[in-house]
């Protein structure tokens, strides 16, 4: 095994002697393993006279990454993945072997259900490799179909054989672990936690700092998003890792609850501004310390030292003594925070538990926690549907091609190219097609010199493989920076394409033009695709979800004027769930879609602004959560009673704005809903302090009280969200936003 390399001149070193380390980048070990793999890989096809040996080379260049974890789990999906594909494949020639449309039929369902299903898994590539198989064995079949099965299993061969390669010399060249990467993640995502709870806590007691909250729950949060694929690649080449899978999966599962917890909290605490907080909790800079050192035991867990500190069992409550002296609105800010508190304080317990198993802390009779705690997931996502309709656009187009223009050159190349393209472009739909252009010019050029200029002179497979060699490094090594990484992959793929290198070799100039035509068809296609039937212009994406989102809140209010003595049927907990998903990971894909607005949609607005409306709208997404939550508590009969017209005539009201602003979001008007919902929350109030001023105190219990308190709150955080969102929308030039252009 190769270790990195760092070279002394002697063990002992003289006194006055000058030392010398030299050290290889990573750059150049990822180019010089992708490279040395690759030259390998056909080395063998090329002994094994199989043919079209560059799908072989192609299972080491989209697999070559820089972890022995990274490159394990995507070969192995790549594996398996093309299996599975080739199998279908063979299924379905087998039952369409004559009706042409039947086979585009299926052919469709199965491409779009694996794209669909690209979406659902950090392992999608799994899928991405079924989907593209599909096409690669059955549309390039030959008219009496006698090489299907072969053409299935030499694919399948040569992708095994690629994988098989690259894991070798990934492991013997150089290795790296994703272990680090993985737990340097989640420490990072823990370091930042504390550093938002402690600042949060601070201003809570009054005093102030100058940490950059924004930009630190931002980094958390795309940290955060990483790690249940940082953990796929550490699980294959860490054997620890594996052993505490399910537990490190449940880890993550708390992480990501703990953050939202913490959200929901400083959203709340923006309620309470003037407020003396600890005036009003008992023994509150205890349980902000009990937290902290929480944190602080947990992180050093994650270092590998022994928790010096176990947690105490606390909760956080309100100081009776005082809490009358609050307004009814103050008394449920308060509340809400402590709930989010306790949450805190059950979260922090859970990690701490959890990774004391994880490390092998916990102590003997202690219960282990639960872990490989489960996500709730979308039961239907229409983003994902759109890109699926995008995918089909874009095969049905290339089929047609296929089938009706005569000798149309590598017209199976544009069917499966168009697929393996758009089924990338799910994963990122805000890229236009049109970036593609020239680094598919970039991939002809590359392959046509080494197939028109350099390989008619070579002789003999040293200077071939030499060839081979310098091209893959080179490109790697120009081109590794993120931001060149379709240059990097197009060219690798292109060369390996145009230069042809088989068996029995055979050059062609009209290789070169042929390609170049494939690309202008190509990226016409994917244009076509891209403005129909679903346009996925940044502008026209963004306000489409944007309409989404309030519907799904108009939605989600109706909700809590359901019935409680009739138990919700199953379309309706079904809708419900549909759009509280909605509710949730709107403002997320509407951030995405922002960044990708051109100067031209965003007219008189800034990027600045653009984010600020998106910041309002996520707001109003933990606002309005909070209300569907506390909603379900417990109330008085007396209480719902009394008050069930005047909620009911504050949500008919905020419905109609909800209604409303799907469709004009630029009605917004600021003053008006300051007014507006003022007067409505003054009112609902005031009444609340009568009814439990009037109510009999034995037949309202106090955790019934403090659930009124709730849902108060949560009514005024809608509002208060809602006339926040107004303010923003202002700044927002919406007509520039709506204008068509091409």
């Amino acid at each position: 095994m190769i270790a990195n390399a760092n070279v002394n001149s002697h063990d002992a070193i003289k006194p006055g002697a000058v030392t010398h380390s030299f050290q290889l980048s990573q750059r150049f070990k990822d180019a010089f393993k992708i490279a040395v793999a690759i030259v390998i890989t056909y080395a063998i096809a090329l002994s094994q006279g199989w043919g079209t040996p560059f799908w072989a080379g192609f299972a080491v260049a989209f697999c070559g990454l820089t972890t022995v974890g990274d490159s394990l789990n995507k070969g192995l999906q790549r594996v398996f993945g093309t299996i599975f594909g080739a199998s279908i494949s063979l299924a379905l020639l087998a039952l369409c072997p004559q009706d042409r449309w039947a086979f585009m039929i299926a052919l469709s369902l199965l491409v779009a259900f694996f794209t669909y299903m690209m979406g659902s898994t950090t392992r999608w590539y799994f899928w991405f490799m079924a989907g593209i198989t599909i096409p690669i064995v059955t549309v390039t079949a030959e008219p009496d179909a006698l090489f299907n099965f072969h053409r299935a299993i030499m694919r399948s061969q040569q992708t095994t054989l690629g994988i098989v390669v690259y894991s070798f010399v990934s492991v013997l060249v150089w290795p790296v672990s994703s272990r680090a990467a993985f737990e340097g993640s989640v420490r990072g995502v823990i370091g930042k936690q504390h550093q938002l709870f402690t600042h949060y806590m601070a201003k809570l007691m009054g005093a102030q700092d100058d940490l950059p909250a924004v930009q630190l729950r931002s980094e958390m949060t795309g940290t955060l998003g990483s790690l249940q694929t940082l953990l796929d690649h550490a699980e294959l080449d860490t054997y620890e890792i594996w052993e505490e899978r399910r537990e490190w999966r449940g880890f993550i599962s708390q992480l990501i609850e703990l953050n939202d917890t913490m959200e929901s909290w400083r959203q709340v605490a923006h309620d309470f501004r003037e407020i003396d907080f600890q005036r009003y909790v008992k023994a509150f800079p205890e349980f902000g310390a009990e937290l902290g050192a929480r944190f602080t035991a947990i992180e050093g867990m994650l270092d590998g030292q022994t928790p010096q500190h176990l947690p105490l069992d606390m909760a956080c409550e309100i100081d009776q003594t005082h809490f009358s002296e609050l307004s009814q609105f103050q008394r449920s800010a308060v509340l809400l925070a402590v709930s989010c508190l306790n949450q805190l304080e059950k979260g922090t317990q859970a990690c701490f538990d959890t990774l004391c198993n994880i490390r092998g802390f916990t102590a003997a009779g202690r219960q282990r926690p639960a872990a490989d705690v489960k996500l709730s997931r979308a039961p239907l996502d229409p983003d994902r549907l759109a890109s699926v309709l995008r995918v089909v656009t874009a095969l049905w187009l290339a089929m047609l091609l296929y089938i009706y223009v005569p000798d149309l050159p590598m017209a199976s190349a544009l069917v499966i190219l168009s697929t393996v393209v758009v089924m990338l472009q799910f994963l990122h739909p805000q890229a236009s097609s049109a970036v593609f252009f020239w680094p598919l010019m970039f991939g002809v050029v590359g392959g046509g010199v080494a197939h028109i200029f350099i390989m008619p002179h070579l002789s003999g497979f040293l200077e071939l493989g030499t060839m081979i060699f310098v091209f893959v490094f080179g490109l790697i090594y120009l081109f590794y920076s993120p931001r060149n990484i379709l240059l990097k992959f197009m060219g690798l793929a292109l060369f390996m394409v145009i230069s042809s290198i088989d068996v029995e070799q055979h050059y062609s100039f009209m290789a070169v033009p042929n390609v170049v035509m494939l690309a202008l068809m190509l990226v016409g296609n994917l244009l076509v695709a891209e403005r129909f039937p679903v346009s996925f212009r940044a502008e026209d994406r963004f306000q489409a979800i944007l309409k989404r989102f309030f519907l799904s809140c108009d939605f989600l209010l109706s909700t809590t004027g359901w019935q409680r003595d009739r138990v919700p049927s199953r379309w309706q907990r079904w809708r419900k769930a549909f759009h509280l998903n909605e509710v949730e990971r709107s403002p997320q894909k509407l951030n995405s879609w922002a960044r990708a607005l051109t100067a031209a949609a965003l007219g008189n607005a800034t990027q600045a602004q653009i984010q600020g409306l998106v910041t309002s709208l996520q707001a109003l997404s933990y606002r309005m959560n909070t209300l569907i939550n506390v909603s379900t508590a417990d109330q008085a009969d007396i209480i719902v009673r009394e008050l069930q017209e005047d909620v009911r005539s504050w949500r008919d009201k905020v419905q109609q704005i909800f209604a409303h602003l799907a469709t004009e979001p630029e009605a917004a008007e600021y003053s008006r809903y300051r007014s507006r919902l003022d007067s409505m929350l003054e009112h609902l109030e005031s009444r609340i302090e009568e009814t439990l001023a009037d109510a009999d105190t034995q037949r309202v219990s106090a955790g019934q009280g403090e659930s009124m308190y709730r849902l108060l709150g949560a009514h005024r955080g809608v509002s208060e969200a809602l006339v926040d969102f107004s303010e923003q929308a202002a700044a927002i030039d919406w007509a520039h936003l709506r204008e068509s252009r091409f």
